[in-house]
């Protein structure tokens, strides 16, 4: 009996020993894990300030630009006020900063500068731009307005190829 109490204790041990070593290679994981993901996680907050900061910039600038825009036209901030139904406080506030500009508010500034929303927000015109300003201006003519332009352009192009 006595050798079978030392074997079965024997045997405790051990599995003590084993549930001991699972126990800790399981905490070498979690510790593991938690690394990564706390490593995780700043990259996500990192990439996070990152895309907020390119928000800002573009915020800021667009507002810029639909202070530069105005000027340029040499539209006072009361007549733009005016023209969009809104008090010229809002303006002021949107051409600092201090305020976004709503999509719809957006759509109204560019048809009131006649420029394209691209233009406001990203500051630049690509080809593609202006052709589907052009269109969409181009659809709301009438037919004999069509026909002229239509004519002016060929005129152009026959003319340009003669210089060739």
């Amino acid at each position: 009996m006595n050798v079978r109490n030392r074997a079965a204790n024997q045997r405790r041990i051990l599995m003590g020993r084993v549930w001991f070593d699972a126990y800790i290679k399981m905490v070498v994981m979690i510790e593991k894990l938690k690394s990564q993901i706390m490593r995780h996680f700043l990259l996500a907050n990192a990439n996070i300030k990152s895309i907020f900061n390119y928000y800002m910039e573009e915020v800021i600038d667009m507002n810029e630009r639909l202070k530069q825009i105005r000027k340029r036209l040499k539209l006072s901030q009361e007549f733009v006020a005016k023209q969009l139904k809104m008090n010229r406080t809002t303006v002021v506030a949107i051409e600092a900063g201090t305020r976004k500009v709503t999509s719809e508010e957006l759509v109204e500034f560019a048809k009131l500068y006649g420029v394209s929303t691209d233009v406001l927000l990203y500051g630049e015109v690509s080809e593609d731009t202006e052709v589907r300003a052009f269109a969409r201006t181009f659809a709301e003519l009438s037919d004999i307005d069509k026909k002229e332009i239509m004519n002016l352009m060929y005129f152009k192009k026959r003319y340009k190829e003669s210089l060739n």
